[in-house]
């Protein structure tokens, strides 16, 4: 992927291969593709998505502090908030804010049930809250109604 995305670097190719190097422990790699999509064209919201995410791989990276103080910076700006409800469950998750990532989790089913769906089970960062009855209770309702 790495070779792919030096050939033509582009936001969302930098974003995936971001995820991929933070799922391989590999922060400080994904710090710097993350960084590199400042320098890209793309949409001011899919920018803003990219700096919730690097608030948490900064909280991933040991950095909690500037991970925080970072999102607070940016949470003003992530309008409307459906926009980015399911990056805020995961960001919640990652800086252990249960109660805040159960509300934008819920929040998140009602806004995109399907997607929310697919990112549940594809997202390793909400692997702690899998056993909890809520969690359980909450995806069984969003997919057998």
């Amino acid at each position: 992927m790495q070779e792919a995305v030096d050939l033509a670097p582009t936001a969302d190719s930098l974003f995936r291969l971001a995820i991929m190097q933070k799922n391989d422990n590999k922060l400080d790699l994904a710090l710097k593709s993350l960084g590199k999509v400042a320098d890209l064209p793309a949409d001011p919201q899919f920018k803003l998505q990219i700096e919730l995410v690097t608030a948490g791989y900064l909280i991933h990276n040991g950095q909690r502090d500037e991970g925080i103080g970072r999102f607070e910076a940016l949470r003003p700006r992530l309008q409307p908030i459906d926009n980015f409800i399911t990056n805020l469950a995961w960001f919640y998750s990652v800086a252990d804010r249960k109660a805040d990532f159960y509300d934008a989790l819920a929040r998140s089913l009602q806004v995109d049930r399907q997607a929310t769906l697919v990112w549940i089970d594809q997202e390793v960062d909400i692997n702690k809250y899998r056993d909890e009855e809520r969690f359980k209770q909450l995806v069984q309702r969003a997919r057998f109604g």
